[in-house]
């Protein structure tokens, strides 16, 4: 997580002066903030559970969107162009989530991205 940071600062004028770039370093934010929206109940539903199975649809769909806007910053952004077959599946399984009844596959899936997401940044961490 760092070193993207850096990366980014230390591509900030080349960022800032290309629109694509901007546009979808400031998409990432938006998206993050629905996401984040979408996830938090109001006072008034107090079952937790039932509210999550109300918006899973919209909340598998808007982790996909995320994957699919980190597939393209990978790209335009950070200029990395090795290929990445991790985050193509991990939209499908997101899309699969979304329809599935299966409560086991929904936390199988959350956890392995978890798991994934750790081992990056402190593989991050140790590499850089």
């Amino acid at each position: 997580m760092f070193t993207m940071l850096l990366v980014i600062y230390n591509k900030l004028e080349l960022i800032t002066s290309n629109s694509l770039n901007f546009f979808l370093i400031i998409i990432q934010a938006i998206l993050f903030a629905q996401i984040a929206g979408v996830i938090t109940p109001e006072e008034k539903d107090a079952d937790t559970k039932k509210y999550f199975f109300e918006i899973r649809k919209i909340f598998f769909w808007l982790i996909s969107a995320g994957s699919l806007l980190n597939i393209m910053m990978q790209f335009f952004v950070y200029e990395d162009h090795s290929p990445s077959w991790l985050r193509p599946l991990g939209i499908v399984f997101f899309i699969i989530c979304a329809y599935s009844d299966k409560f086991w596959l929904r936390i199988s899936v959350l956890l392995i991205v978890f798991v994934i997401a750790i081992l990056r940044v402190f593989s991050d961490l140790l590499i850089g």
